[in-house]
């Protein structure tokens, strides 16, 4: 997954792609030929147990090629990223970063969206900061193009 990329994950790729228009990138039920199933990854599913993204409580986990977790979410009644949990959302909500450039490895990261907006990132607005520092490189340029135009 490229840097601010996006990977988004349906439990049905058929309902999906009628309310959206596209397909996601992944889908939990093996419902449409053409988009990747997820499947059980044993070394941390050891039980086998079947994939269902419940509303109730669930966890997903993004894992490096050394299987080190490199993101998380966990939100209902599943604590394993973060405890407290992100609430529940409602069914047809989905959660998701509030910006994808900030990760402080908790619930306050991430927010119910409904409807869903799903394939886009959220454009920071820019900070007071940023704004002083591109006047001050304006001011910059502008004085060095004086003094040798």
């Amino acid at each position: 997954i490229p840097a601010y990329g996006v990977q988004i994950i349906a439990v049905g790729s058929t309902r999906f792609s009628a309310l959206y228009g596209f397909d996601p990138t992944y889908e939990v039920a093996d419902n449409k030929p053409g988009v990747p199933n997820m499947i059980n990854y044993l070394t941390w599913s050891p039980t086998g147990t079947a994939i269902n993204m419940a509303n109730a409580g669930d966890q997903v986990l993004l894992l490096d090629g050394a299987d080190t977790i490199v993101d998380m979410i966990s939100w209902g009644n599943t604590t394993f990223a973060f405890n407290p949990a992100l609430s529940t959302s409602a069914d047809g909500a989905s959660q998701q970063r509030i910006l994808p450039y900030l990760d402080t490895n908790t619930a306050a990261d991430w927010q119910s969206a409904n409807p869903p907006t799903p394939g886009t990132v959220p454009v920071p607005e820019p900070t007071s900061l940023v704004l002083v520092g591109l006047t001050i490189g304006v001011a910059a340029a502008l004085r060095t193009r004086r003094r040798h135009g």
